[in-house]
């Protein structure tokens, strides 16, 4: 047998057999395809935050008279709650979208103050020290109920106090005097006077504890001098209290946020990879070096345009150019160890006495305090592992020095000689100076600010050999746990920079900064974590500005919990998530859109490229995206080539890389556990594709083998193989991986097809594809309206609503369902289930799917019995002919949904009404009484949903049955309009549901909100856009009876009419081997199963079509219905899979009599949402004239368009049948505006009549004649 038998979903497909005949390939990755995203989000939440926090935090601050320390720990994110009479329960995702809220995590911290103050003078009332304690810890801090104790001491604790403060006071006494410590030597001074006198005194505050507050405060108060009428104190506080930190939307299980009410997902980001990169302009001759961390400013390293021998480093995120010199000068390089390290050519080495050391500081003109200072085990300027292990890789010594001549005897610390001059530095001699360095028995130079010694050998320069150039490197590759960037890692980066223009080291092509090596993925939780990362620094600089010297040191009413600029984190985070290029709302057109959505990965973004000055090798396909990026899938526009897909089995690894998977190969035979590289790791390998010649028991047959190999494909033995690719699947992302026969189109309408499967929407009616890919049943799990069981059951009880399930432990576990859910496309989805009530069921069997599948199989179209033929012209170019018999039996039908709301407002002269309007419920039988459309009830354009009136003031005094109304009553009589809510002229529809939303109370204005769902439903009809999975797209231009479309000898007609012509030239002959593949397995009744870059061969398709039965490769007879005779030639017919795109023209079809005009111009508005008409512009001016249509023109541009006068003249005689009128038109108002403007300014205009007689413009056009 040639082919074996599949199991997807419900139904069993024939797989022919091609050359690779290993059951290896035919598997999918078994994973969730948000689980990047939802690790990435977790492993912030759960790690990465706590740990930032602890890296900025407990952070210490201080002036004069104080010294803070302040700590932010316990990090604790609330579960999602809402208030629902009068009870806090837990808030669904549901909830969030119905109140149309963002659905958030609530972000609360333990937050610790402990503050010392050294100087204060409080008043001493009634010589009551205790007393004046209390009143003034009253007046200067905000605080509950406390006690105020004095402390005791025993004689043996303040000798021992004493002799602390005595040693505290002599150690700084040594230190450089300041203002700060002039105030602490004072309090230290006090309190020795105070021991030594036996009058020290600690007073100790205790805040009471409260149920509804939780917050500690504690006081120690010492006092340090006592008179008559005040008393110098000093205090020590610490408080601890509880804050809400912010609020962090929650991911939900599909990897979505749900952002006011909207579900928006978050796409990765790839950026550039943290390293050292040096580049070269071959033109100028020119060398630059960009240094890029993980973490810090960017910094750009090249030679001053304006000083000679200057090398200059430019901090790219500030804008910020320092001289290299200025920088060793700050950072306190000496001279000995500058002319050790770099030539005197090189740099301006003789001034550097001269040179100024740099300001550092916190200010965009100042040197970055941080840039080479490690805190916490971590540094400000961090590179990471990958950062590290790129720069061992590109700063090595060894490989900088290989093939190189010794300018000079290398000496060792004894001054024996470990190589001679002129030694070149082979494998042997590289190995001696390793031996050297691991000794350390070579010299080296300690570096300040830095954790490793530089080693410097001199070689002769390979441009110019009577040059010595030094090469200076560290002489062993730093661990990569090392992943802060010091000074001498930024010496040896200059270094290197230096030696390229002598002809030593190597530049990337700047091209190359695209390739995936060169690149790393953002997910969410980078995103999320960098927003926290940037503002958390700034905000203890706002601490110490605000918080400590501006509130906390007044003493006023302190409040430690009013923390300045907290709500900052929230307002960014809400930034981010509703105006980034990153966040997007969520296609959810169908369930594979839903699933392709969150694998997208973007260039642009913060810290990304730009869309308009991207170049066009940022836009390319490049080799190292096989099996990571779809090549095929990008968007069509500016964003094509920065948006991409990433493929199926394609994950991201801990360095933030992309990596593939491949079956290692040895000697020709296939290990079956898969490997995961990146595209740096692969580059030397040599790897198969998986059309390889491959037998069942996973050996490869062929003796010679096509293999990639360093970008170049290459013959080779088959036991030079290393890798080959793990499934047929390799090269497509979740759209490109469910088109069959893949490898048979051209790129370009691949590119359509992808992205058109994408805009494909639910129908009535679908069917699973005869010809599938093989990933429909792994899609149709992973969609969204999916329901699987959690533990192995026996199923209860079933309905629409619910599935009830007792598991092994007897327990019952209720799976709702999910009903009426309308998308971010106005498409309508439901759960369907797929268990019957006693079915045993297994852990992770579906017990439902959504609307969009068939016998357990993604079904996003329907099997139509296709011919291509040219069929009386209509359907010139794409345009499609379709059987009436899809219109009769709901095939291609769809449904929509469309919400209108409508707010009740409060105006100032009254609330709004929701009532029946005042016509009647005779005019209006399908409102309530409550002016609600009723439930159930079918509405078309222009007919009221929702009856409102709206009260306006009278236009005139009352007159005397007004005023005796309001005598009576007591209230004025109001008038009111009519403001209810309409259907819009072109809908029609079901009302299936109305939903109401009181507001808050707090909201004076608004008082009540009110949707209104209808359902409409949609038959296919001329003008909307249908495709198959081949990029073949095109609009119904005609349907036609099911009498007059062509038929076969057996009498069976056509369901619809392609254009032949249109297939050469996209080169997309796919569809063509779908059309008679799926004849054949309709014709057998089977189903067939063709994976991507894995179709037929000619032999099995042979095969396939004499079993059914068909003749001449499915170009058989046709008859034309029309007339009954057969065409000429035989006609090539089948069946091919069919959708319905989302672009139909009962969205777009929009025509108007009369309606609304600009106010200016007087021409009618624009668009289709305004109820807007056409404008006749120059063009069309143009056009009429060049065919004489002097009174079409005249007309078109005065009564139909903006003569005021004769606008309403034409539309009263419509009104009352008056045909005789002038309708010649003599007062534009376009003429009109253009004469007022030249008047205004200071311009006249005359014109003569055809008997020279003078025209006044002003008379005869203006509204206002110019004379009196």
């Amino acid at each position: 047998m040639s082919y074996r038998l599949i199991n997807s979903g419900k139904n069993t497909r024939r797989e022919y057999l091609t050359v690779n005949r290993s059951p290896l390939f035919q598997g999918l990755p078994e994973r969730d395809y948000a689980q990047e995203q939802k690790k990435s989000y977790d492993n912030f939440r759960h790690e990465r935050l706590p740990k930032l926090l602890t890296f900025y935090f407990p952070a210490e601050l201080s002036d004069y008279n104080n010294s803070l320390k302040i700590s932010v720990e316990n990090l604790v994110f609330q579960e999602p709650e809402i208030k629902k009479n009068g009870k806090v329960i837990p808030e669904t995702e549901e909830m969030a979208r119905a109140e149309d809220k963002t659905w958030n995590y609530l972000v609360s911290a333990d937050w610790k103050v402990t503050w010392d103050f050294h100087k204060k003078q409080v008043p001493l009332l009634e010589n009551d020290l205790k007393k004046s304690i209390i009143q003034w810890i009253g007046e200067s801090f905000k605080i509950g109920k406390f006690s105020c104790e004095k402390k005791s001491f025993s004689a043996k604790e303040l000798k021992s106090l004493l002799v602390q403060t005595q040693k505290k006071l002599q150690e700084l006494e040594k230190q450089e005097p300041t203002k700060a410590s002039e105030t602490i030597i004072w309090h230290l001074t006090k309190k020795i006077k105070m021991l030594s006198e036996n009058q020290y005194q600690v007073w100790e505050i205790k805040e009471n504890k409260t149920k509804k507050v939780e917050k500690k405060l504690k006081l120690w108060l010492e006092i340090l001098e006592l008179e008559a009428e005040q008393i110098a104190i000093s205090f020590h506080c610490e408080h601890e209290q509880k804050i809400d930190f912010c609020h962090l939307p929650k991911m939900n299980p599909r990897g979505n946020f749900i952002i006011n009410g909207h579900d928006k997902v978050v796409v990765f980001q790839s950026v550039r990879a943290p390293s050292v990169y040096y580049f070269r302009e071959e033109e100028e001759e020119k060398f630059w070096g960009e240094i890029i961390p993980f973490k810090g400013p960017w910094i750009n390293v090249s030679y001053s345009a304006k000083k000679p021998h200057s090398i200059e480093l430019k901090f790219l995120n500030s804008g910020l150019v320092v001289d290299w010199l200025a920088v060793l000068k700050t950072f306190a390089v000496s001279s000995e160890l500058l002319q050790a390290l770099f030539n005197e050519e090189d740099l301006n080495i003789a001034n550097y006495s001269e040179v100024q050391a740099l300001e550092t500081g916190a200010g965009r003109a100042s040197l970055p305090n941080f840039l080479f200072t490690e805190s916490k085990g971590t540094s400000y300027f961090n590179i990471g592992k990958l950062g590290r292990r790129r720069y061992n890789q590109k700063i090595d010594l060894f490989q900088q020095l290989r093939d190189q001549k010794l300018a000079e005897d290398l000496l060792d610390k004894s001054g024996q000689v470990i190589l001679k001059k002129n030694a070149v530095f082979n494998e042997k001699n590289l190995a001696k100076l390793a031996s050297a360095l691991q000794k350390k028995k070579i010299n080296s130079f300690s570096v300040p600010r830095s954790t490793n010694d530089l080693y410097v050998v001199k070689v002769k320069s390979p441009r110019q050999p009577e040059k010595i150039i030094p090469v200076v490197g560290i002489g062993e590759k730093l661990s990569e746990a090392k992943t802060y960037f010091d000074l001498a890692d930024l010496i040896c980066a200059v270094s290197y920079y230096v030696n390229l223009h002598h002809g030593l080291g190597k530049t990337e092509k700047k091209e190359d900064e695209d390739k995936l090596e060169n690149q790393v993925i953002r997910r969410v939780g980078d995103l999320v974590y960098n927003i926290f990362d940037n503002k958390l620094g700034g905000f203890l600089q706002e601490i110490g500005d605000k918080y400590l010297t501006n509130y906390l040191s007044q003493l006023k009413k302190v409040d430690f919990a009013k923390i300045p600029n907290l709500k900052d984190f929230d307002a960014l985070v809400r930034h981010f998530f509703n105006t980034s290029s990153l966040v997007r709302l969520q296609n959810q057109s169908n369930f594979l859109s839903v699933i392709s959505d969150g694998l997208v990965s973007s260039v642009m973004g913060l810290g990304g490229r730009n869309a308009v000055n991207a170049t066009l090798s940022a836009r390319n396909v490049d080799a190292s995206f096989i099996g990571r990026y779809d090549p095929n899938e990008t968007p069509e526009g500016r964003n094509t080539g920065l948006v991409r897909r990433i493929t199926i089995g394609a994950e991201i690894n801990e360095d933030g890389q992309l990596t593939t998977p491949y079956f290692p190969v040895q000697n020709g035979v296939i290990i079956p556990k898969p490997v995961h590289l990146t595209s740096e790791e692969e580059k030397d390998k040599y790897i198969a594709h998986f059309n390889t010649k491959i037998d069942e028991k996973n050996r490869i047959v062929e003796e010679t083998v096509m293999a990639i190999h360093q970008e170049n494909f290459v013959r080779v033995p088959k036991e030079k193989i290393n890798l080959i690719y793990s499934s047929f699947y390799h090269l497509n992302s979740v759209t490109g991986a469910t088109i069959p026969f893949f490898n048979h189109n051209d790129a370009t309408r691949m590119l359509m097809a992808t992205n058109m499967q994408r805009q494909a929407i639910t129908c009535l009616k679908s069917q699973e594809p005869l010809i599938a890919s093989g990933i429909e049943a792994n899609l149709l799990e992973n969609s969204p309206l999916t329901v699987k069981a959690e533990e192995k059951g026996t199923v209860e009880y079933v309905d629409s609503q619910q599935i009830i399930l007792k598991e092994k432990n007897k327990k019952k576990k209720i799976y709702p369902l999910e009903q009426l859910v309308v998308s971010s496309k106005n498409t309508l989805g439901f759960s369907l289930p797929l268990v019957k009530k006693g079915e045993s069921v297994s852990k992770g069997q579906m017990l439902a799917c959504g609307n969009q599948a068939n016998n357990g199989e993604l079904s996003l179209g329907y099997n139509l019995r296709v011919a291509y033929l040219c069929w009386n012209g209509y359907n010139y170019e794409d345009a499609i002919i379709l059987s009436e018999r899809l219109v009769k039996e709901d095939i291609l039908t769809s449904f929509f949904v469309k919400v209108h709301t409508i707010t009740l407002h409060n105006t100032k002269y009254g609330p709004e009404i929701f009532t029946v309007p005042r016509a009647g419920k005779k005019q209006y039988p399908h409102l309530g009484k409550n002016g609600m459309v009723k439930i159930g009830s079918r509405v078309k354009g222009n007919e009221v949903l929702v009856g409102k009136i709206t009260p306006e003031p009278s236009p005139h005094k009352e007159s005397e049955e007004e005023s005796l109304l309001m005598s009576i009553f007591g209230e004025k009589a109001q008038r009111f309009v009519d403001s209810s809510l309409r259907l819009p002229a072109e809908e029609a529809g079901i009302v299936y549901d109305i939903k109401r939303k009181k507001f808050p109370k707090t909201n004076r204005r608004d008082l009540e909100l009110v949707e209104v769902y209808v359902a409409q439903k949609r038959k296919i009809e001329v003008g909307d856009k249908l495709t198959t999975r081949f990029g073949n797209k095109g609009v119904v231009a005609k349907i036609v009876s099911e009498a007059d479309m062509p038929f076969d000898e057996q009498g069976k007609p056509i369901d619809i009419i392609f254009n032949p012509l249109g297939i050469p030239t996209r080169m997309n002959i796919g569809q063509l081997l779908e059309t008679i593949l799926a004849a054949a397995a309709h014709k057998l009744n089977s189903k067939l199963l063709c994976r991507p870059f894995n179709s037929p061969s000619l032999s099995a398709i042979k095969e396939i079509i004499q079993e059914a039965g068909l003749e001449n490769y499915g170009a058989t007879k046709l008859f034309n219905g029309q007339n009954g005779l057969p065409f000429e030639k035989n006609i090539y017919n089948g069946y091919i899979y069919t959708i319905k795109l989302n672009h139909m023209v009962a969205d777009k079809f929009h025509a108007r009599n009369v309606g609304p005009y600009s106010l200016i111009y007087q021409q009618p508005v624009k668009g289709r949402s305004q109820n807007g008409g056409q404008r006749l512009g120059g063009m069309e001016f143009d056009c009429l004239l060049s065919h004489g249509a002097a009174f079409n023109i005249s007309e078109s541009s005065g009564a139909k368009s903006d003569d005021i006068a004769k606008r309403n003249l034409l539309q009263t005689s419509l009104l009352f049948d008056d045909r005789q009128i002038d309708l010649r038109s003599n007062n534009y108002e376009s003429f009109n505006l253009s004469l007022q403007g030249l008047r205004g300014s200071g311009f006249d205009i005359q014109a003569f009549d055809y008997q020279g007689r003078e025209i006044d413009f002003y008379e005869a056009f203006s509204r206002k004649s110019s004379k009196k």
